[in-house]
C-alpha cells in the first residue's frame, strides 16, 4: 500500500492516550480503590470516625468500581466508542483481548482488596 492509498483509504488512528485507558481500565479503578480504602480510610479513623463508617467505606470502595469493571467486561464497546477507538481500526480486537484479560484481573484484586473488611477489623491501628 502506497501513500496515495492510505489518503484515499485512511483507517482511524485511535487517540494514544485513548488506547491507554481503554486496556488498563480495570487497573485504574483498582488504583482508586486500593487508594480510597487505605488512604480514605486511615483518613476517616484518624479524624474519629467510628469503626462502623470505615467499614462502610470500604464497602463503598469496593462495590462501586467492582461493577463498574464488571459491566466493562460484558459490554466493552461502549466504553471503546467513548475512548475513541472505533470497529474500523486494524488492532480493535487485540486492543479488546487485552483490556478484557486486564479487567477481569483486576476485577478480582478489587474483589480480594475488599475482603479485608471482613477480615481486619476497621479503625483498630489508628487507635
Amino acid at each position: 500500500m502506497d501513500r496515495l492509498d492510505e489518503l484515499l483509504t485512511p483507517n482511524p488512528k485511535p487517540s494514544t492516550v485513548g488506547t491507554l485507558v481503554y486496556i488498563l481500565f480495570g487497573p485504574i479503578l483498582w488504583a482508586l480503590q486500593f487508594t480510597l480504602i487505605y488512604g480514605g480510610h486511615t483518613l476517616a479513623c484518624s479524624q474519629g470516625a467510628t469503626p462502623a463508617a470505615g467499614e462502610w467505606l470500604v464497602y463503598a470502595a469496593s462495590i462501586v468500581p467492582a461493577v463498574i469493571v464488571l459491566v466493562f467486561l460484558v459490554v466493552q464497546t461502549p466504553f471503546a466508542r467513548i475512548l475513541g477507538l472505533t470497529r474500523a481500526m486494524e488492532d480493535r480486537r487485540a486492543y479488546d483481548r487485552i483490556a478484557w484479560a486486564v479487567a477481569l484481573l483486576s476485577e478480582f484484586a478489587i474483589v480480594w482488596t475488599g475482603a479485608t473488611a471482613l477480615v481486619v477489623a476497621a479503625c483498630t491501628q489508628g487507635r
